[in-house]
């Protein structure tokens, strides 16, 4: 067995090692499934060539052996070729591969999850020209790449993939081209096949006029914060992150990377500083508390006293994981901050089931926020300070992606602005206007007249 292993590792390394260049962010699962490739190379589940058995001879031998273990690790690795990760094997394409990385991070700036989001759709379509050259892309490989993410699964639901994830798809596989055409040896590529990678136009419109997503009301964020427990540390600390969202608005993953420091009660706010916390855009903002209650507020400052009772430093986390929770939720909570925001969302999903309310995304409140501002604020000053709040350069942004009422509160608004236009006309006013029904323009002079006759006396 020990000469299996160690034939293993030289196919392993170099699989590591493309792996590393497809998927920098995933560093550490690249890593465990290397293993697990080597060790199924030691049980003959491997081919010496560094790629699987075909699935009928893996499974076969797998069935042959009575061991757990090995079943469980035929298992990973057919999820392992099923999701094609070890099927990249064209030196030529992992070296522009490795450099358009470069640029990525050095030229754009860009992050890791950004860089890993522009690579996996290299991937992709790399995978579906069974890895030819770059330098010898075509418009017939593109035409049958856009099909194939028309007809393709989602992974995740089984659902064909929304239009969004196409279009970022094939974004991200033109950005490479049209940077590749330029480089040194790829500048005798026709770059006008590079424009066969626009989505279609009808993806392009599903994408722009998708249906407006539910927004929890107020009332619903109340009664979701009078239904959460407050029996145990653990339970105070998860009303105190939706009421903390709800009172700042702040993006949930910068909520789950925010110290004690950040928050200032006596000047009621929130230092959103870029150097520590996971800032969007890594752009740090001071954001005051929005008029949400005092009530709310409270459960913020509750939470921020017991730390600090508890002895917490200013440097320690606002939100500590769940490390060291004991049984009963009172022992100490590690203070550690949350390498992600996938535990605030557990935590808002579960909270909505418990009040028994169908479950909004944490970024959902931003939209309540915004709704509730378009209510309170009466004028533009006040308007732009609110969207100023919520971290937007333009207020724009603010009313063309968070703003945007439902259809029954536009009736609504429309409606009551029909009727106290009527409630300000005396009769003889509404008689005259009722002349002009049948035209609008003429409906409208005729109202600009009324008006103006009114201002006049």
């Amino acid at each position: 067995m020990n000469s299996s292993v160690s034939g293993a590792s030289v196919p392993s390394c170099r699989l590591t090692a493309r792996l590393r260049r497809s998927h920098p962010a995933k560093a550490q699962l690249v890593s465990r499934a290397c293993a697990r490739i080597a060790v199924a190379q030691s049980f003959g589940l491997w081919a010496r060539r560094g790629r699987p058995h075909s699935s009928k001879n893996m499974r076969s031998r797998a069935e042959t052996r009575n061991d757990t273990s090995v079943r469980t690790l035929f298992s990973l690795l057919l999820c392992i070729e099923q999701f094609r990760i070890v099927e990249m094997s064209n030196p030529k394409n992992d070296r522009r591969r490795l450099a358009y990385q470069a640029h990525l991070r050095h030229a754009k700036g860009l992050s890791e999850k950004s860089m890993d989001a522009a690579l996996s759709a290299l991937t992709e379509f790399e995978v579906f020209t069974r890895h030819r050259d770059f330098r010898l892309l075509h418009r017939e490989q593109i035409i049958g790449f856009k099909d194939h993410l028309m007809t393709r699964a989602s992974r995740a639901d089984g659902q064909p993939l929304s239009a969004s994830t196409i279009i970022h798809t094939l974004g991200h596989c033109r950005a490479f081209f049209a940077w590749l055409v330029e480089q040194r040896g790829y500048r005798s590529m026709n770059a006008t096949e590079v424009d066969y990678f626009a989505p279609p136009r009808r993806e392009v419109m599903l994408a722009r006029t998708l249906p407006p997503k539910p927004v929890p009301t107020p009332d619903e964020v109340r009664r979701i914060l009078s239904t959460m427990p407050g029996e145990t540390l653990h339970a105070r600390r998860d009303r105190a992150i939706v009421a903390f969202m709800y009172l700042t608005g702040i993006r949930v993953n910068a909520v789950a990377s925010l110290h004690l420091r950040h928050l200032d009660m006596v000047s009621r706010t929130v230092f959103q500083d870029a150097g520590v916390v996971r800032v969007k855009f890594s752009k740090s903002q001071v954001t005051s508390f929005f008029p949400v209650g005092n009530d709310i507020e409270q459960m913020v400052a509750d939470w921020a006293l017991e730390l600090c009772q508890r002895g917490y430093s200013p440097d320690d986390p606002l939100f500590p994981r769940n490390g060291e929770l004991g049984a009963n939720g009172d022992s100490e909570i590690a203070r550690e901050c949350w390498s992600n925001s996938a535990p605030i969302r557990r935590i808002f999903k579960r909270a909505f089931e418990d009040a028994g309310i169908s479950y909004y995304t944490p970024h959902a409140f931003r939209k309540t926020l915004t709704r509730l501002g378009l209510g309170m604020c009466d004028t533009v000053e006040e308007l732009w300070a609110w969207s100023l709040n919520l971290g937007h350069n333009s207020l724009n942004t603010t009313l063309q992606h968070y703003g945007v009422p439902s259809d029954e509160r536009r009736r609504h608004v429309l409606g009551a602005l029909g009727r106290s236009m009527d409630e300000t006309m005396d009769e003889g006013t509404v008689a005259f206007l009722s002349l002009f029904r049948a035209n609008p323009a003429l409906a409208q002079a005729a109202r600009i007249f009324a008006r103006q006759e009114r201002s006049a006396e």
